[in-house]
């Protein structure tokens, strides 16, 4: 099915001519009173050196079922209706490759335009460098000098297209601005361009499906989400969108955080239609800071239908490292119990714990900005692009999230500013666990009875392994001594973190029981 001239109306010359001809946005007007500040231009003292000479870039990290080749300009905007060209991507089964996405962008508030080629009005810039599956670019606006790297790369189920943009304010004022990742796609897989669209739990992840696949498991799947600023909102709406974002400078605020015919509140589209996705996030950066935006394409790589819920505990504030992770992540899956896996009833004290409802948490570090969510199918979990599901607020300390059919491992990060920290103690969920009756924790051992212990167990405390194997008899009951490999013993290790430890049982096969102790 053909689509109409794409968004002829913001196809302009330049930046300024653009923003003068049509925009009545704030960005927009300072755009046309002090033009030089805002038109985007190669940078000529970028990081990266050398240049590909190319305006355009085609990545793709092969062929044959989860395969991606998407062809980008060295802004990061791509798709059919492009100047640079369509996300080719082939899912999982007998449905072939097929095309995905009609127009994709990121509207820069500081510009009031799209950082693109054709629609987005910016004049063509070569890459400094291109790969298989890496491009990197630079350009600047008087302001700010960006830093552009754009990488493919295979998941279990599918691809994953990660467009990370570094920031660096280079004024002697505090620069702030939206950045808006838009999607208009279109899932060709069945023929048409009919499909429905939804919305993660947490909002910060949007998607999109042919009429015609299982929402529960699509295939076809296509889904962004971003990090690094403050999140500032969602939209899916029906096609023609880009515009709108345009005129007002982001996100309409009469349709933030809504979803087209989704009458229902279900926060998945009614019917199908021609979706458009819109995620927005906010910076402000002082002089000679810099921030990294990151914008990720999911391409079949997953179901978003939430099957546990991990939830952890603020950094120690007291600390001795300069960047602490979070604490006790542990994962609560959402079969209707209530419960996780060792977690006990709800509100069951451990024995020798404190009474159920102590104060047992460290209040939260001030300088916490942030938390990074990342999931993988095989343990340890890096915290990297590809492996990021969700970040949210430093007020929110859990997430609902989705497994891959053979389970999944977690770990979350805290992001102060510009910083992030080490990953936390991993969890697991859907991955087969130890059920946990009871957890005993004394100064020179542990002892956890239950059911469904591997023949070897490894124990940890907040993390850390034990020097020496646990001892595990007839799969039910489970005795650690001896010291942490860091040479503490249990008692000094415990008080050390003023009575709050997690412990966790893995199994062989790697799948976590956790106990927060006291409970």
């Amino acid at each position: 099915m053909f689509r109409r001239a794409p968004l002829s109306r913001l196809l302009c010359a330049s930046v300024a001519v653009c923003a003068a001809a049509s925009l009545s946005s704030p960005s927009a007007s300072r755009a046309a009173q002090d033009p030089m500040k805002h038109i985007l231009h190669p940078n000529q003292a970028a990081k990266v050196h050398g240049s590909s000479g190319s305006t355009l870039a085609t990545l793709t990290n092969g062929t044959g079922d989860r395969s991606l080749t998407v062809t980008v300009d060295a802004f990061g905007s791509f798709g059919s209706a492009s100047a640079a060209g369509d996300a080719t991507f082939d899912p999982i089964g007998p449905i072939g490759p097929s095309g995905t996405v009609f127009l994709s962008g990121v509207y820069f508030s500081e510009i009031g335009t799209y950082l693109a080629t054709g629609f987005g009005g910016l004049s063509p810039i070569p890459f400094a460098s291109v790969s298989q599956t890496t491009a990197e670019s630079a350009f600047r606006t008087e302001t700010l000098v960006i830093h552009l790297t754009q990488t493919v790369s295979r998941t279990p189920n599918g691809s994953i297209f990660v467009q990370a943009y570094e920031i660096t304010n280079v004024s002697s004022e505090t620069e702030s601005f939206g950045m808006t990742r838009h999607v208009d796609g279109d899932l060709q897989f069945d023929g048409s361009i009919t499909d429905f669209g939804g919305v993660a739990p947490d909002g910060r992840t949007l998607y999109e499906f042919d009429a015609g696949d299982d929402p529960s498991a699509a295939s076809t799947f296509v889904g962004i989400t971003d990090s690094g600023g403050t999140p500032a909102g969602f939209t899916i709406q029906e096609y023609e969108f880009a515009d709108d974002i345009v005129q007002f400078n982001g996100i309409p605020s009469s349709v933030l955080n809504q979803v087209f015919n989704d009458g229902n509140g279900d926060r998945v589209t009614d019917i199908g239609y021609d979706v458009t996705l819109s995620l927005a996030s906010h910076f402000s950066i002082a002089p000679s800071q810099t921030a990294v935006y990151t914008t990720t394409t999911r391409f079949g790589d997953q179901t978003l239908t939430p099957r546990a819920t991990i939830t952890w505990d603020p950094p120690d504030p007291n600390a001795p490292v300069a960047l602490p992770p979070p604490e006790h992540l542990r994962a609560i899956p959402l079969d209707g119990s209530g419960t996780s896996p060792g977690a006990g009833a709800p509100g069951a004290a451990a024995p020798g714990a404190a009474a159920p409802g102590a104060a047992i948490i460290a209040e939260a570090r001030a300088d916490v900005t942030g938390y990074n969510v990342y999931s993988s199918t095989t343990s340890p979990v890096v915290p990297s692009p590809e492996n990021l599901f969700t970040s949210v607020p430093p007020t929110q300390t859990s997430a609902d999230v989705p497994t891959s059919s053979s389970g999944s491992f977690f770990v979350v990060t805290a992001e102060y500013g510009n910083d992030e920290s080490g990953p936390s103690n991993e969890a697991s969920a859907d991955v087969p666990a130890a059920t946990l009756t009871s957890v005993k924790v004394t100064a020179a051992k542990i002892v956890g009875k239950g059911t469904d212990f591997s023949s070897t167990v490894q124990v940890f405390l907040d993390g850390i392994p034990f020097a020496s194997p646990a001892k595990v008899k007839n799969g039910k009951k489970v005795v650690q001594k001896g010291t942490l490999v860091t040479g503490q013993t249990v008692g000094a290790y415990v008080a050390s973190k003023g009575g709050v430890v997690l412990v966790q049982f893995r199994n062989s096969n790697g799948g976590i029981a956790s106990r927060r102790y006291p409970q």
